[in-house]
């Protein structure tokens, strides 16, 4: 079941970032503009009946047209990544929840230096763009 306040979208564009990892492009039908959020948030995606899970957006903070997220496909895992995989093909329907953060981008002064691996660099793509318009120095 979605939440009240969630956002409706729609698979805009999927492709294949790696032979297990899809990107999503989610976007409202209507071309309304998707809540603002910063660099390291996540978006909770209702999949199917009874499986929400949690995404990193890895798309650029500075536009709301949409939203990406990369999914790795977990065989093994509790069934999200594989419904995912599964259902969310391009003109698919999908329920979002508003962009949350825990992960968040601090500003300070000198260099950022952004370490992740496999499928965990997704809110770190996000960070470069954050700290690449802000003209932050960071590797």
């Amino acid at each position: 079941m979605s939440k009240a306040a969630d956002v409706q979208v729609f698979v805009q564009h999927r492709y294949a970032l790696t032979p297990a990892i899809d990107c999503w492009r989610l976007a409202r039908r209507d071309g309304a503009p998707l809540p603002p959020f910063s660099a390291g948030a996540h978006v909770e995606v209702q999949i199917a009946p009874g499986v929400r899970r949690a995404y990193s957006l890895c798309s650029d903070p500075a536009h709301t047209g949409f939203y990406e997220i990369a999914v790795k496909h977990e065989v093994d895992g509790r069934g999200g990544s594989r419904a995912l995989h599964q259902l969310a093909h391009i003109d698919s329907d999908l329920s979002i929840g508003a962009p949350r953060n825990l992960f968040a981008l601090t500003h300070e002064p000198g260099l950022h230096v952004l370490v992740g691996a496999g499928v965990g660099l997704t809110p770190l793509i996000a960070m470069a763009h954050s700290l690449h318009h802000s003209g932050a120095a960071f590797s």
